[in-house]
C-alpha cells in the first residue's frame, strides 16, 4: 500500500482458513483485496474491491464491493458509513443469494483503543433467506492495534 497527496491504496491477499470443518464442506477460500481512498478533508473514502476465484462452500467466482466514508465529529468522535455488495456466482451452492449490506456508526479512540456503536444490516430476510446473522443489529466494537 501507500498514498500520494490525498489519494491512498492498499492491496493484498486473504485466506480464510476453518479449523476443524469437514473437507468436503469447502469452507477455506482465497481472496485478493483492493482498497482506494481519498480523504477530502471533511471525510475519507474508500472503494473496496475484493475477489474470489473458488468463494466459500466451492460456489465459484465472488465479487464484494464496497464504499466507505469516514467523517470527523465534536470532541474526537467520528462517524462512519459503509455500504457494500455481494456477488457470488454459484448462489445454491452458497446458500444466499447477492446481497447488499450497510452500516452506520460512530466512534472514538481512547488511550490506543477504538470503540465504536454501528447498526448494521443486509437486504436478506430472516429467517427465510438468511438463519442467522442478516437482520438488523447494533453492534459494539472495540479494538486496539499492536
Amino acid at each position: 500500500g501507500g498514498s500520494m497527496n490525498k489519494f491512498s491504496w492498499k492491496l493484498g491477499g486473504i485466506y480464510y482458513y476453518y479449523p476443524g470443518a469437514a473437507g468436503n464442506l469447502n469452507y477455506d477460500f482465497w481472496e485478493a483485496a483492493a482498497v482506494f481512498g481519498y480523504d477530502f478533508g471533511v471525510v475519507q473514502t474508500n472503494l473496496a474491491l475484493n475477489y474470489s476465484p473458488n468463494y466459500f462452500t466451492d460456489s465459484g467466482s465472488a465479487f464484494y464491493t464496497s464504499l466507505n466514508a469516514t467523517a470527523p465529529l465534536p470532541h474526537d468522535f467520528r462517524i462512519d458509513a459503509h455500504v457494500g455488495r455481494q456477488v457470488v456466482d454459484d448462489n445454491a451452492a452458497f446458500g444466499y443469494k447477492d446481497y447488499n449490506d450497510w452500516s452506520l456508526g460512530v466512534g472514538y479512540k481512547i488511550s490506543g483503543f477504538d470503540i465504536s456503536v454501528k447498526y448494521t444490516a443486509t437486504d436478506l430476510s430472516e429467517p427465510s433467506e438468511c438463519a442467522d446473522g442478516c437482520g438488523h443489529r447494533a453492534v459494539l466494537a472495540i479494538s486496539r492495534a499492536f
